[in-house]
């Protein structure tokens, strides 16, 4: 019987678990408990919870895939977004073009006042993905809302 290499059990567990989880995350992504967030960067507020955009303080019409990506950078604030990521996240994994992807990332630069030549809010990280480049405050990270029922203990 061959001797199982120690480093592919490992990484073998590793996969499970990611998939476990990613399987878990999309399960409860839109459970009424999980709490929205509020997202603040640049001059534009990103409210996950109504699904809207205010920049300015003037709420910006945007496409239901523009605002998840915009969601997925201001939730993945200074990291790189791989490109894979933001297929899964915004397209659920469905095979989309490239110019589909670009046409995407373009009107969500508008939608925040950036342009792909400045950058300023959303930059290119050549072959890798996105990086949101202003800085992300999330000023209704309230906690977690808690039942209304109370437990009465009995004698």
């Amino acid at each position: 019987m061959p001797r199982r290499d120690p480093l592919e059990d490992g990484l073998e567990k590793r996969l499970i678990f990611a998939l476990e989880r990613r399987d878990f995350l999309e399960k409860i992504r839109h459970h009424p408990l999980i709490l929205a967030m509020r997202y603040a960067f640049a001059d534009c507020l990103l409210d996950t919870d109504t699904r809207t955009l205010l920049r300015l303080g003037t709420s910006v019409p945007v496409e239901p895939q523009v605002f998840d990506l915009l969601a997925l950078l201001a939730a993945n604030p200074v990291r790189v977004v791989t490109t894979d990521e933001i297929v899964e996240q915004v397209w659920r994994g469905r095979i989309v073009s490239d110019s589909t992807i670009s046409a995407r990332i373009a009107a969500a630069r508008k939608a925040v006042g950036d342009s792909g030549k400045d950058q300023a809010v959303i930059r290119t990280a050549s072959r890798r993905g996105l990086q949101l480049t202003a800085p992300v405050n999330a000023p209704d990270a309230a906690p977690a809302p808690r039942p209304s029922a109370t437990q009465t203990v009995r004698p």
